[in-house]
């Protein structure tokens, strides 16, 4: 499998599967880190500015395009699910909620939580219904939800 090329310092690691690939320090361009603990399915990335896929505002202020969050939220998804069952399962997002741009320099987290209440309403069929948060952090550690 060759290694895909992101600008010109972001390179993925090789993967033959699901597990493997979300383990490594270096997930996806996206997906930086792998920071989940007991209460919380996480991830980080730092953003500097100099990506691809960060646009300039017209006035000097960078932001991330909001096709980006959604491939965030996406991968986050499809890197905690790490089961071989599951391994070509599809991720399909719906009821998104766009906040607040994200400004860079940052860094950004998803956080990936289980909706208990779509998941008490619906059949087996449509079991794993999660929402997915993007979000910063104040210095004061508040988070700063920009996509839901």
């Amino acid at each position: 499998m060759d290694k895909a090329t992101i600008g010109s310092s972001h390179k993925l690691p090789e993967a033959d599967d699901n597990t493997e690939f979300c383990q490594n320090e270096w997930i996806h361009p996206l997906l930086h880190r792998n920071i989940t603990t007991l209460s919380e399915q996480r991830f980080s990335s730092e953003f500097t500015g100099e990506e691809l896929f960060v646009t300039d505002t017209g006035n000097g202020q960078l932001i991330l395009q909001e096709a980006v969050l959604l491939e965030m939220a996406s991968q986050a998804i499809k890197c905690s699910i790490n089961s071989q069952k599951y391994k070509n399962f599809k991720v399909k997002l719906k009821n998104i909620t766009w906040i607040e741009p994200i400004h860079i320099p940052a860094t950004v987290y998803a956080g990936i939580y289980p909706d208990s209440a779509a998941s008490d309403q619906s059949s087996e069929k449509e079991q794993g219904i999660f929402i997915v948060e993007i979000f910063t952090e104040s210095s004061e550690g508040e988070r700063q939800i920009h996509c839901r």
